[in-house]
């Protein structure tokens, strides 16, 4: 996946291509950029950096430049909305960790049992590093002042465990990502805009999305809460 480092790089393809929309013909139409980078550099990147090359990720300093790459486009419309959406925080058990990365391939297997025998590991500082990365980028944007930044992690997560409730948990063990669908019921919630924007019986046809994509899975360690009581009820069932 794209990373929030590589969009604060000249040259980086990501980089260039969300300029050459934004300054194109679809540009001039614009009236809100949403944003949502990151989780690459904090759930895989941080690995990477501290196991295979030794050294410590900076995330203050890529959430800044993350950051300043959104607030400085320039747009037709000096009006456009822009808005960077925090990084999700980690749904993946403790000792799952490892293995994921492994799956992903950002480490070697032996790079991977290393990470499971650390203390990178462990729930609550993974988690901590996700706050402390989508901190640096609320704080830069405010900072700017042009870009507004949100999150929803305190309706995904148990504010006791720092568990991600099961409604936004994949079936796949090694996932670093969360279930779209559930995620996306909560931000129809949060946004009005959002939910102007979506055709008649969008909200229904998540349900038959996700299914299609639970298909694609038949090797899945475990079920998803929404296969029994649906998209909607998971969500409101885990609020």
């Amino acid at each position: 996946g794209a990373s929030a480092k590589g969009l604060g790089r000249e040259g980086n393809e990501n980089r260039d291509t969300i300029r050459n929309f934004v300054d194109g013909p679809t540009g001039k139409h614009l009236e809100r950029l949403v944003f949502v980078f990151g989780s690459v550099d904090v759930h895989l990147s941080f690995y990477y950096t501290k196991y295979v090359k030794g050294q410590d990720i900076d995330l203050d300093d890529i959430a800044e430049k993350y950051v300043d790459f959104v607030a400085d486009l320039s747009t037709a419309d000096s009006s456009v909305k822009k808005t960077i959406v925090g990084v999700y925080f980690s749904p993946l058990a403790d000792a799952d960790v490892g293995p994921s990365l492994a799956s992903y391939g950002s480490l070697t297997e032996e790079q991977a049992a290393l990470v499971s025998g650390s203390h990178d590991a462990e729930l609550r500082n993974r988690q901590e590093r996700v706050l402390a990365f989508n901190n640096a980028v609320r704080k830069r944007c405010e900072e700017r002042g042009c870009v507004q930044y949100e999150d929803i992690n305190d309706v995904m997560t148990d504010s006791e465990t720092y568990e991600i409730k099961d409604a936004y948990k994949d079936v796949s063990n090694h996932n670093i990502h969360i279930v779209w669908e559930t995620t996306l019921l909560l931000w129809l919630d949060r946004w009005s805009w959002l939910k102007d924007l979506t055709p008649p019986g969008f909200s229904e046809g998540l349900q038959r999305t996700l299914e299609t994509y639970l298909k694609t899975k038949p090797w899945a360690e475990r079920t998803h809460v929404a296969e029994t009581v649906g998209v909607d009820g998971a969500v409101h069932d885990n609020k």
